[in-house]
């Protein structure tokens, strides 16, 4: 009897406990080096950078019309948020699970959204994210 409540348990817990880490999954920050692809700094997502992701979203001023919206130098900075939450504006209407700022000292700050179907999609916003990127502790670029 003993073998058998120790075998269930075991197998239970072998079931269990991967399904209660993948639910339970921490939300990241990234910041993204444009130039080199590298990820130069990750911490977890927390109410203030969900805060700031919304921030930038609020300021959104329109769709963004460059050939390439990305700069030469700068940051990506990743925020998936601690909760998804619905934006609905006349520029994007969906789920946010993440958003990308985009910050250069040499252009203006842009936000990218993404899709129900994982399409980016670039915007041009009047929001700062100085403050964000001193926060993280990431040089600036």
């Amino acid at each position: 009897m003993k073998k058998q409540i120790i075998c269930f348990l075991s197998i239970f817990f072998l079931i269990a406990l991967p399904a209660v880490k993948g639910y339970a999954e921490v939300k990241e920050v990234k910041v993204i080096d444009v130039e080199t692809g590298d990820v130069v700094k990750t911490a977890p997502s927390t109410d203030y950078y969900s805060n700031e992701l919304k921030k930038a979203i609020q300021s959104m001023k329109g769709i963004t019309v460059k050939i390439n919206p990305l700069p030469k130098k700068g940051y990506l900075v990743l925020i998936q948020p601690v909760m998804p939450f619905k934006v609905e504006n006349k520029w994007f209407n969906g789920i946010v699970s993440e958003g990308m700022i985009v910050y250069s000292k040499e252009d203006d700050p842009r936000l990218i959204l993404f899709t129900d179907e994982n399409k980016p999609l670039f915007f041009e916003i009047n929001y700062s994210p100085e403050n964000l990127i001193k926060t993280l502790g990431v040089e600036q670029p």
